[in-house]
């Protein structure tokens, strides 16, 4: 009877010693396929993880109150603006063109109507619209951002 215990044994022990291996190698397996997904995946497939841009310069908030372009009735929009920059050599000029640039602003607000504004789509175009049209002013820089610190449409 002691001899088929001990026949059991080493067995045992291979059979422990292999499920250890087979153990050990999953873990492995699982640690380099998690780097080679998450880590190396991000590294070598080009894809582009977000830069920490420079913060922009600020010019404004300015205040600006007008009429909508709505025929059937009178509405009106409040806003306040302020502009985004990146080049410092921007903000004498934005100072000197402010009187050009408040009219610019108002010509582009009137042009939108309540409808345009009740939709981030139309927003977001307003936005690009005061961006385009502003830089069209400008001769030593230009506007990156818009932003909106006051927006009413009454």
């Amino acid at each position: 009877m002691s001899n088929d215990k001990k026949d059991k044994q080493p067995g045992n022990n291979k059979t422990k010693l292999l499920l250890l291996a087979v153990m050990v190698l999953a873990l492995l397996g699982g640690g380099l396929g998690f780097y080679a997904f998450f880590v190396r995946a991000n590294q070598d497939s080009g894809v582009n993880l977000p830069v920490k841009e420079e913060p922009l310069l600020i010019h404004g908030p300015q205040d600006f109150t007008v009429n909508l372009s709505d025929r059937a009735q009178r509405r009106y929009l409040k806003a306040t603006i302020a502009l985004g920059y990146a080049d410092e050599s921007l903000s004498r000029e934005l100072e000197q063109r402010s009187v050009q640039i408040r009219d610019m602003v108002i010509k582009v607000l009137r042009s939108f109507s309540t409808e345009d504004m009740a939709t981030g789509e139309g927003v977001a175009r307003l936005r690009a619209e005061l961006i385009k049209n502003l830089n069209t002013l400008l001769a030593s820089g230009e506007i990156k951002e818009i932003y909106f610190t006051d927006l009413l449409v009454q």
